[in-house]
């Protein structure tokens, strides 16, 4: 089972799903992280890098299939590697992505790299991450959405319980008493006595020596 985390400390949450506090004019589609400008982003969860595409409102977006599972993770407003924090998307006309070395097909595991905190996209105010649980490859863009903050917490708490119910089960020695330790004992038969046959043999040559 793959182990699940979140992209940063729990604790530098920001927005959260559902949040409608202006100026939001809709409710919130994802959940927020606060932290500095280029900051890196680490994978919650085996994945496949699907997208790396620009959105005129996420910015820059790198979209994954989780390993064994119908969910796609996207992190949004990315920094750009070629052009900064604030691209717009434009000078990409190479093919080039906001990404220096991750690309589509990549295969990636909890905790890699997977991009940089930035400003990219008219709907971002100020350098953070947008993260997004879809069940839709374009889920993060239009697509029916779910709270990924909660379901992150859910996966991390039902990891600590497995990890517990292991430690439960593994065997353990048997206890051995100081009795069941001790030696066995073993008594040696009786010697049995000299056949009267051999003394009979050793009396005749004993009579003949004395002759």
């Amino acid at each position: 089972m793959s182990t699940w985390r979140h992209p940063v400390n729990p604790k530098l949450v920001g927005d959260l799903f559902g949040d409608h506090e202006p100026p939001r004019t809709s409710p919130h589609r994802g959940v927020d992280y606060k932290g500095g400008d280029k900051n890196l982003i680490a994978n919650i969860v085996d994945a496949t890098v699907v997208d790396i595409k620009y959105n005129s409102c996420l910015g820059w977006v790198c979209n994954t299939k989780v390993k064994g599972a119908s969910w796609y993770i996207s992190y949004c407003h990315l920094h750009c590697a070629k052009h900064g924090s604030n691209c717009d998307g434009s000078g990409h006309s190479d093919g080039s992505t906001c990404m220096k070395n991750l690309k589509v097909g990549d295969k990636i595991k909890t905790g890699q790299p997977v991009g940089r905190m930035g400003n990219t996209g008219t709907c971002s105010r100020g350098s953070h991450l947008h993260a997004t649980l879809s069940k839709t490859r374009n889920g993060y863009s239009y697509g029916k959405v779910y709270d990924l903050y909660k379901y992150i917490n859910k996966q991390i708490a039902k990891q600590k319980s497995t990890e517990v119910e292991e430690v439960k089960e593994e065997p353990t020695e048997p206890i051995v008493t100081v009795e069941e330790c001790e030696p066995e004992t073993i008594t040696p038969e009786p010697t049995q006595g000299i056949p009267a046959k051999i003394l009979e043999a050793v009396r005749t040559i004993l009579l003949w020596l004395k002759k």
